[in-house]
């Protein structure tokens, strides 16, 4: 455990490495959440004391316990002039909006909202919403240009590429998130030259865009349920 998972555990999102479910009054002894946190604060630290910081989370929660990460980061990144962006569907989200938190209500399936959020920049952007294969990938693709060099982009839930949940969370999409996610860390470790076991993982449009991301990122790192993506500048 560090601050950034202790932070997490007092404010029970299920990104900590402990969480009540819904209905739960106190810790049942250690329920076991993502663990994101632990993990996060080793990428997440370096840029914890930097002045106007500025994160995008996709995703406030769900009604039980909207906005616990909301709490989270604004407790974590307490450096003068941090800007919190929360997006959600539920306009219940509004009432998080403050000095410090930005909320915008909006469909991230669709795309012309996306390329609306895409306006602004931001050090950190985290995918917790609808963890959709759809939506994962448009969002990476349009969004990764927002990150600031230097930045960090997280898709979390990417367990929803894999086993009974495929079905769910497919929704019509050809290509899974985690495969995406396999090809650009590809990418980036071939220098952007392709290897055999992606042939034909990808439709020649999402190859082209990821190709293009690319470019532009300096590592990929897979946790359980997460992915990490760090851009170009990230470890100068």
């Amino acid at each position: 455990m560090n601050e950034l998972d202790s932070i997490g555990i007092r404010f029970n999102t299920d990104k900590s490495s402990q969480a009540r479910a819904r209905g739960e009054g106190v810790l049942d002894g250690g329920r076991r959440g993502h663990d994101y946190l632990r993990k996060y604060d080793f990428f997440f630290k370096g840029m914890r004391k930097s002045p106007n910081l500025r994160m995008m989370e996709l995703g406030i929660g769900p009604d039980w316990n909207m906005g616990a990460s909301t709490k989270v980061w604004v407790q974590y990144f307490s450096a003068p002039g941090f800007v919190l962006h929360m997006v959600d569907i539920n306009e219940n989200a509004r009432v998080f909006a403050d000095a410090d938190v930005r909320v915008t209500v909006g469909d991230l399936g669709d795309i012309s909202f996306l390329e609306k959020l895409s306006s602004d920049s931001y050090d950190i952007i985290i995918d917790d919403a609808s963890h959709f294969w759809g939506h994962q990938i448009e969002a990476l693709v349009v969004l990764f240009n927002s990150v600031v060099d230097g930045g960090i982009y997280v898709i979390e839930d990417i367990h929803t590429s894999f086993g009974e949940r495929r079905e769910r969370y497919r929704k019509g999409a050809e290509v899974d998130a985690h495969t995406l996610l396999m090809a650009l860390a590809s990418f980036v470790a071939g220098d952007r030259r392709s290897h055999p076991s992606l042939n034909k993982a990808l439709t020649p449009k999402l190859e082209q865009s990821v190709r293009l991301l690319s470019k532009n990122v300096e590592s990929v790192t897979f946790i359980r349920h997460s992915c990490i993506i760090c851009k170009q500048g990230y470890f100068s």
